[in-house]
């Protein structure tokens, strides 16, 4: 599991019941891999649309590592996928985070957040990702994400753009 994967799986992570399945499997740890799986599976398809959809819209050399997935540059371009992923997750409209532009820059820049808030919050605080963030959050990034990261970034969530455009279309 690449670092992008795993704080994905950490911060979409539910909580389980520490069970104990047959055989002495705990079922947190059962039902952890099995979310993966399927993380895995949903990569492989949104690959799949990518391949044959978006060809005019990536860069020549990110559309053939969708052709070799052995590839280092495939391994690069399924990180972007997995960190546009978390952050989608972690600043989704339905949790009111579109606007925390300052919890977006922290990822983005690696600043791991501290874990209690400082001194009496505001309103705005509750919304913010650094209120109450997950423990793994942007541990994956610090230092920053690289030029080359952040462009493969920015060419995923254009990919996705051209994907969805028809839905704009049908809402309007």
């Amino acid at each position: 599991m690449s670092p992008a994967a795993w704080e994905h799986c950490e911060v979409t992570n539910r909580t389980y019941v520490s069970l104990t399945q047959p055989g002495g499997q705990n079922l947190h740890v059962s039902l952890y891999l099995r979310h993966y799986r399927l993380n895995l599976h949903t990569l492989v398809q949104f690959k799949s649309l990518l391949l044959y959809h978006c060809q005019n819209i990536l860069r020549k050399g990110s559309y053939n590592s969708l052709l070799d997935p052995r590839s280092s540059r495939s391994k690069e371009l399924d990180d972007a996928i997995w960190r546009v992923w978390t952050f989608c997750d972690l600043f989704a409209v339905w949790k009111e985070r579109e606007c925390d532009f300052t919890g977006q820059i922290a990822w983005l820049q690696g600043n791991i957040a501290p874990r209690s808030p400082l001194g009496s919050p505001d309103a705005s605080d509750f919304v913010s990702v650094l209120f109450d963030p997950p423990s793994s959050f942007a541990q994956v990034n610090r230092g920053g994400l690289t030029l080359a990261q952040l462009r493969d970034m920015v060419e995923i969530w254009t990919a996705m753009a051209t994907l969805l455009e028809f839905l704009r279309n049908r809402t309007r």
